[in-house]
């Protein structure tokens, strides 16, 4: 991405994770009400394509590294393997392509809801059957998570 390691902030993944579930849910109001930004806020069809790329890199990570408890040293090693791998080069590619339909979408919330079905359908085959049944819990575990990291 343009933005080679954005850190995102507790209120960003949680917005987020929010569009995700009213992309999923094809919520297009509750997408538009998301969509409304401040002064030096991100769009959302950016944010949520950082934030996908992240999320799935980092379930990428941990798919090649084993379990989760990972040492620092190991949590690097398995981000080498990956990077070397075909699966690391086509997410990278997915990356990018998120991060260039984000920079046409602007504003567009409709957009917005396609990136989130998108991003949603990558972490569900990562990290789940390739259904994607379990998604509302999926992004319920994935809100509990950040709000329990942030305190």
């Amino acid at each position: 991405m343009a933005d080679e390691d954005p850190e995102l902030s507790r209120d960003e993944v949680l917005r987020a994770l929010a569009a995700l579930e009213a992309g999923w849910q094809r919520d297009e109001r509750g997408l538009a009400v998301l969509g409304e930004r401040g002064p030096g806020e991100r769009t959302l069809p950016a944010l949520l394509a950082i934030y996908g790329e992240r999320t799935l890199r980092a379930l990428l990570t941990l798919a090649v590294g084993g379990q989760e408890g990972l040492s620092t040293q190991e949590a690097m090693d398995a981000a080498d393997q990956l990077d070397r791998s075909v699966v690391g080069r086509i997410s990278g590619v997915l990356g990018q392509a998120l991060e260039s339909w984000a920079e046409t979408a602007g504003d567009d919330s409709v957009a917005a809801g396609h990136i989130a079905r998108t991003v949603i359908g990558a972490i569900a085959a990562v990290s789940q059957d390739a259904e994607g049944d379990d998604v509302l819990p999926l992004i319920a575990a994935l809100r509990t998570q950040t709000l329990r990291e942030s305190c």
